[in-house]
């Protein structure tokens, strides 16, 4: 999902509805805070609980915002070189642009669009559902209710909006506003399939019934690949559908793949590669500044760029990495 996000940006015209992997994410996110939440009983969830929990979901990504905030800066400062532009100007707009992105206003509606990690809007969008999320998720424990209220926010945004993004970046306003009922119907879908997992727990399938679910998994991830090269957005609600029935079939862990996954060294690739996905999506970005202008030079293919992409992801994980190991630690440890 996360590679689809990235060639979407690459080109419009190869995944002109690739942003729709996105949604993933925000289900996905729903799914682990339900899992989450439900470890905790409602009463012993205060208000102070509610704010540990909100910082420990920062803290899981921001040393990746950080360093993907720093690279902004050098993308935009090789691009101010390029264009002879002014550099006063410069250091101000990226000084502002980067305390926006740290603070995680990207969707806040305080500030403008503009700012040096362009995707972090997916997490400022995500911190701004929980908060509204949380105290309604610890009352309303009612699976059917939660999924009226998700499919209405999708349907608003979908119909009335027309589509699942706004065409000009330049209405951060609308965009705003659109992105953040994204985060909150996406998330609030997520907890329902995580109830419907733990209904489906208690159902024993035969090998044949398996083998059947593990087809009907190929067939929808088939058909949301499919709708991403469609130009239309009609699929669009059908595309979160999708992705709710594919989380759900994943972690009932009743497909044929699950004992796959469990391999060892499968399972250990598919954790590494977890981890890298979020780096990837915040460092793709800079790629695409640089890939532009050698493209122009060179003709490169889309090879190229995703070369590009998995090199700046790495670079956002190996800082968040270092920020986690000897920044983080030795706090940690003094704490302790």
């Amino acid at each position: 999902m996360a590679s689809i996000v990235v060639f979407f940006h690459q080109t419009h015209t190869f995944l002109p509805r690739g942003l729709l992997a996105v949604e993933f994410f925000f289900i996905l996110s729903g799914y682990l805070l339900a899992m989450s939440l439900n470890k905790i009983k409602g009463e012993d969830f205060t208000f102070i609980s509610q704010g540990l929990f909100l910082k420990r979901k920062i803290a899981s990504f921001y040393p990746e915002l950080i360093i993907a905030s720093l690279l902004g800066c050098f993308g935009h400062l090789y691009i101010i070189a390029i264009l002879n532009s002014d550099w006063l100007g410069f250091g101000s707009s990226c000084i502002k642009n980067i305390l926006q992105n740290l603070l995680l206003l990207r969707m806040t509606g305080i500030v403008g669009m503009t700012a040096p990690c362009t995707p972090a809007w997916y997490l400022s969008s995500m911190l701004i559902a929980f908060i509204i999320l949380l105290p309604f998720l610890l009352k309303c424990r009612n699976p059917l209710l939660r999924l009226a209220v998700s499919l209405w926010l999708y349907g608003l945004v979908i119909h009335h909006m027309g589509g699942l993004e706004k065409q000009s970046f330049g209405d951060w306003v609308f965009f705003t506003y659109g992105g953040n009922l994204r985060a909150i119907a996406g998330i609030l879908l997520g907890t329902v399939a995580y109830d419907t997992v733990r209904l489906c727990a208690a159902f024993k399938l035969s090998s044949i019934q398996r083998f059947g679910l593990s087809l009907l998994q190929l067939a929808l991830l088939i058909a949301f690949c499919s709708i991403c090269f469609l130009h239309a957005k009609a699929f669009d609600g059908l595309a979160v559908c999708l992705h709710f029935f594919i989380i759900i079939i994943c972690f009932s862990r009743q497909s044929l793949f699950c004992p796959l996954l469990n391999h060892s060294l499968l399972h250990s690739c598919c954790c590494i590669l977890g981890k890298f996905s979020l780096p990837l999506y915040l460092g793709h970005f800079y790629a695409l500044f640089v890939f532009t202008k050698l493209d122009e030079r060179y003709d490169l293919n889309a090879i190229w760029y995703f070369a590009m992409a998995c090199i700046l992801g790495l670079l956002v994980a190996l800082g968040a990495c270092f920020i986690r190991r000897w920044i983080l630690r030795p706090a940690t440890t003094k704490t302790a």
